[in-house]
């Protein structure tokens, strides 16, 4: 199944789950690694959180993904 033949609405929602795992990817993150306001110029400055985003859309983009095609 190519994302890209979706109709719109699957398109977004495949979108929104991206965005909605980023945003959790980066909670997550800031929690593990135990950030406090002292050291997070250090965390934002190590990359870490661009790690922890990515691994937040992959599975945003896995749960949406795994939907549509337990629909389909």
């Amino acid at each position: 199944m190519n994302p890209f033949t979706w109709r719109r609405e699957h398109q977004v929602a495949l979108l929104v789950g991206a965005v909605l795992g980023i945003v959790a990817g980066l909670l997550v993150g800031f929690m593990y690694n135990g950030v406090h306001y002292a050291t997070l110029g250090t965390w934002l400055g190590g990359g870490s959180p661009f790690r922890w985003a990515v691994l937040g859309a992959l599975v945003g983009f896995g749960v949406i993904y795994m939907l549509r095609l337990s629909r389909a």
